[in-house]
């Protein structure tokens, strides 16, 4: 990882930027420099920051471009298109390249494995370990099953309730695409702790499927992320508590209730925040409350399911 990050940040990114380097000491018929262009207008921009611009060089106000938390075509015309810091428009690249690679690589390599270990229970495992956790109760299956109908039947709701603009069969879909990630993602970070998000893959897909729709982007892609996220969690709990005795259907409700309290949790202290810090969420808050990851995720929905990725990285756009 330390060598991607080193030539990504330290050469490939400044060389799209327009940074020159020179080889004096290279005799050879070519040139003894390399100079890249402005990739992207880049040079009008800081070379790495977690946010974009207008074609001013002024931060990007994503509101002057949202009518009812809808994309407004007109407002954007009359605006300006949204240029990005290329760190930040690499990083997109970097990641669309790791959702083919953990797939393929999973399939590749481990699909044996995978199919072997479904038609095993934990009664066929040999190590002392599973002979001591023999003696515990697995979850039973409808406890899942419960957990995930009542977990969608109220997603649904909420969608239905606060009108996010997001149809059912998406929020449907949504779950199922995580699905599809859980096994792959959970293997990689079982093997090398590093954990993979769904959150951008999302964005594009939605962004294409049903553009113009930032707050439904944000459903949708909290929920195949977070889908997978909490899948993942729990297995890596699960085995924790393989190794250290500790009963699956503690653990499994430990999990829904720490869940549950930290949602609410998370809720209550953001609302407190919003309320009571003045100017929260501002470049120049006095207390430095800047709400980065915050912005970066805003900014994102405006990238994928605002103006749409149609508009920014498809064929013949900017």
């Amino acid at each position: 990882m330390l060598g991607g990050f080193l030539i990504v940040i330290w050469f490939i990114c400044p060389l799209m930027w327009g940074m020159s380097i020179s080889f004096p000491h290279l005799q050879t018929s070519f040139s003894h420099s390399i100079t890249a262009k402005n990739v992207w207008y880049s040079q009008y921009m800081p070379i790495s920051v977690g946010m974009a611009f207008d074609n001013t060089g002024a931060p990007y106000n994503l509101s002057a471009v949202i009518t009812n938390n809808a994309f407004d075509q007109t407002k954007y015309e009359q605006y300006s298109p949204m240029f990005l810091p290329i760190t930040y428009a690499f990083t997109y690249g970097t990641i669309f390249a790791t959702y083919p690679a953990v797939v393929v690589h999973t399939y590749l390599w481990y699909r044996k494995d995978i199919a072997r270990q479904f038609r095993r229970s934990l009664g066929d495992e040999a190590d002392i370990h599973a002979q001591l956790m023999a003696k515990y109760s697995e979850v039973p299956r409808w406890w899942f099953l419960a957990l995930g109908i009542s977990s969608f039947v109220l997603g649904i709701i909420g969608i239905e309730v606060c009108h996010v603009g997001l149809p059912i069969w998406a929020f449907a879909f949504a779950a199922a695409f995580a699905m599809i990630f859980v096994i792959p993602f959970g293997i990689v970070q079982a093997i090398t702790n590093q954990q993979f998000y769904l959150s951008i893959l999302a964005e594009v897909m939605f962004g294409y499927m049903l553009p113009g729709r930032p707050l439904a982007t944000m459903v949708f892609k909290t929920m195949g992320g977070t889908t997978v996220q909490q899948a993942v969690s729990y297995s890596s709990d699960l085995k924790f508590g393989h190794y250290m005795k500790i009963p699956p259907r503690l653990i499994f409700s430990g999990q829904v209730i720490s869940t549950i309290v930290a949602s609410l949790a998370a809720i209550l202290a953001q609302d407190w925040a919003l309320d009571n810090i003045p100017d929260i969420c501002s470049p120049h808050q006095k207390h430095f409350f800047t709400c980065p990851n915050l912005n970066v995720f805003n900014t994102s929905s405006i990238i994928w399911g605002g103006i749409g990725p149609r508009r920014l990285f498809s064929a013949g756009a900017l």
